[in-house]
């Protein structure tokens, strides 16, 4: 299993845009909210919108990146999105199992 984290580091004062943004494309099927969780995290230097989701497979997750990022609508909404972000890291972890 592994666990996909995007963190996007948010400009000052653009969380309420940035979290309605992520919002409004769940509910406009830009993308499906049961797929990932979405985190607040007001720690630290600034602002941090976190998305985490999980696949069985790395090719899974590729394959879904690539087939949501083709989209026009994905395109779209991602353009409407970027000017909330200040910067971004993605961390893909694999989970281990202690048995």
């Amino acid at each position: 299993m592994y666990v996909i984290r995007d963190t996007f580091r948010l400009k000052f004062g653009m969380f309420k845009e940035a979290a309605a943004s992520m919002r409004s494309a769940a509910q406009s099927g830009v993308f499906n909210p049961a797929d990932f969780k979405m985190y607040a995290d007001f720690t630290g230097d600034s602002y941090r919108l976190i998305l985490e989701s999980r696949f069985d497979t790395l090719s899974e997750y590729e394959n879904r990146m690539l087939g949501e990022m083709q989209k026009q609508s994905w395109k779209d909404w991602y353009q409407q999105f970027k000017p909330n972000i200040e910067s971004s890291h993605r961390e893909i972890l694999r989970e281990l199992n202690w048995a």
